[in-house]
C-alpha cells in the first residue's frame, strides 16, 4: 500500500505545481483582486473549453490510439495505473485532495444492493463516465454552456461510436476484460480473440442457459429485461417524487407523443440501467407483439444515477428508440431504449409486428453505459416489494437478465 501511496502524492505533488497553467486566477485566490463580470465571464468561458479539450485529449490519449495498458478510459476510477498529462489536469481540478487513494476512490462510486447474495456492492464507473459527469455539473450553468456541452458530447459520442467499429479497437478487449472481471464462459463465444472490433466483444451474446427466464411458460410474471441495476416504482408520480428530479420529465416528453402518454399515465415504472461492463443486450420483459418503433434524436447525457438525480433531463433530451408490445395480459407496454454518454448507437434486432415471448432478445447497445425504461399501463401489474422499498430508499438493485421482478394482478386488487 506504501508504494501506491507514494505515486497519489507524486500525482499531487505535479498537480499542485501545474494548477495555475490552464485556469485563470479566480475569486477565492487570497493573492487575487476580485474580478470583474467580464473577467468572471472569461474565466468561465476559458474554464468550459480546457475542460472539454481536456477530455478529448484523455479519451484520445487511454483509449483510441494510445497504448491498449490498464488506466485506460475503461478503468474503474480508483484503478492504481500510470497518470497522463490530461488526467493530471483533471485529477488536479475535479476530485478531492487526500494522500489516501482508497478515500479519493469513494468520490466515484455507487452503491447497490445485490439481489442474489444479499449484499450492498460498489459500482465500478468507468473514468471516462465519472469525467463527463463532472463535465456536465461543473459547467451547466447557463443557456450557452449547455449548448456547448450537448454539442461536445454529441461530437465526441459519434466518434467513439466509429473508433469501436474499426478493427485496431479489439486490442482493448482484454483490459477491458480484466479491468471488469467479465466471467467469459458465459458467452457464446469465449474466446475474446474472435472478436473483430471493441464493439462486437460490448454487444457480445450470452448462453441462454446462463440467464434461465423465471417462471418460465407463466404469462403474468414480470422478468428482469437486461443484466442491470433496476429502479421500480409502482406510479410515475413515485419515480419523479424519490429518483428522477429532470425539471421536464414528463409522459409527453419522454414518448414525443401525447396519445401514447395518455396511455401510461397513472402507471408504473422501471428504470433498468446498464453499466458498461454489464451485458449490453434488452429482451423482452413480458410476451407481446411488438408495433411499430419510434427513433427520437437527442443528446448524449450520463444515466448514471448521479445525472439522473440532479436537474438534468436526461430520459427525456438523450436520443432514444420508442417501441410498445401488445400483451393480451398486460394490455400495452412501453419500453424506452435510451442511449448515453459514448454510446456508439442502439440497435434494435426484434422485428416489428412479430410476437416475442417472453425473454426474447429485442436489442442492444453499443459501447457505453445505457438505459431502458419499461412502463405498464395503470392496475396492470405489481413490482415485487423488495424492489419497491429499496428504489424509495434510493438504491438500485442488481437483478440479472430474467430474474421475476413483477407479476400481473387484477386491476380491481390494486389500490388507487
Amino acid at each position: 500500500m506504501d508504494h501506491v501511496k507514494e505515486k497519489f502524492q507524486s500525482l499531487q505533488a505535479k498537480l499542485t505545481s501545474s494548477a495555475d497553467t490552464d485556469i485563470p486566477p479566480t475569486p477565492d485566490t487570497p493573492s487575487e483582486a476580485i474580478p470583474s463580470n467580464s473577467q468572471v465571464v472569461q474565466q468561465h468561458e476559458h474554464r468550459l473549453h480546457s475542460w472539454a479539450d481536456h477530455y478529448t485529449g484523455m479519451i484520445d490519449t487511454t483509449t483510441l490510439n494510445g497504448p491498449q495498458t490498464a488506466g485506460g478510459v475503461h478503468d474503474p476510477v480508483a484503478h492504481d495505473s500510470a497518470p497522463h498529462t490530461h488526467l493530471l489536469w483533471f485529477y488536479g481540478h475535479h476530485t478531492p485532495h487526500s494522500d489516501d487513494p482508497e478515500q479519493a476512490a469513494k468520490h466515484f462510486h455507487f452503491k447497490v444492493y445485490n439481489r442474489r447474495t444479499g449484499t450492498v456492492e460498489k459500482e465500478k464507473v468507468p473514468l471516462a463516465t465519472k469525467l463527463g459527469m463532472e463535465f456536465l455539473f461543473e459547467d451547466m450553468r447557463s443557456v450557452d454552456a449547455t449548448a456547448f456541452i450537448k454539442k461536445r458530447l454529441e461530437k465526441e459520442t459519434i466518434r467513439m461510436g466509429r473508433a469501436y467499429n474499426e478493427p485496431e479497437s479489439a486490442k482493448h478487449i482484454p483490459g477491458f476484460v480484466t479491468a471488469f472481471n467479465l466471467p467469459l464462459d458465459i458467452l457464446v463465444e469465449p474466446d475474446i480473440e474472435q472478436y473483430r472490433t471493441f464493439n462486437e466483444f460490448f454487444a457480445r451474446k450470452m448462453k441462454p442457459e446462463c440467464r434461465p427466464i423465471a417462471h418460465s411458460g407463466d404469462e403474468a410474471i414480470v422478468s428482469s429485461a437486461a443484466d442491470c441495476r433496476l429502479s421500480v416504482f409502482p406510479t410515475i408520480d413515485l419515480a419523479k417524487q424519490y429518483w428522477i428530479k429532470g425539471h421536464n420529465f414528463t409522459l409527453e416528453n419522454l414518448f414525443q407523443d401525447s396519445s401514447l402518454a395518455q396511455t401510461f399515465s397513472g402507471g408504473s415504472l422501471g428504470i433498468f440501467r446498464l453499466a458498461p461492463q454489464d451485458y449490453h443486450r434488452w429482451h423482452s420483459p413480458v410476451s407481446g407483439v411488438l408495433n411499430p418503433i419510434k427513433k427520437i434524436p437527442g443528446t448524449y447525457y450520463t444515466v448514471n444515477p448521479k445525472a439522473v438525480r440532479e436537474n438534468l433531463d436526461v430520459y427525456t433530451e438523450n436520443t432514444r428508440h420508442v417501441s410498445v408490445l401488445s400483451s393480451p395480459v398486460f394490455g400495452k407496454i412501453g419500453i424506452v431504449a435510451v442511449g448515453a454518454m459514448l454510446v456508439g448507437s442502439i440497435v434494435i434486432t426484434a422485428d416489428e409486428g412479430t410476437r416475442l415471448e417472453r425473454g426474447q432478445e429485442m436489442g442492444y447497445f453499443e459501447f457505453g453505459g445505457s438505459t431502458v425504461i419499461v412502463l405498464f399501463e395503470k392496475g396492470r401489474m405489481m413490482w415485487d416489494e423488495d424492489l419497491v422499498s429499496r428504489s424509495q430508499l434510493g438504491m438500485e438493485t442488481l437483478v440479472l437478465l430474467g430474474d421475476k421482478i413483477g407479476q400481473r394482478v387484477e386491476t380491481e386488487s390494486v389500490s388507487r
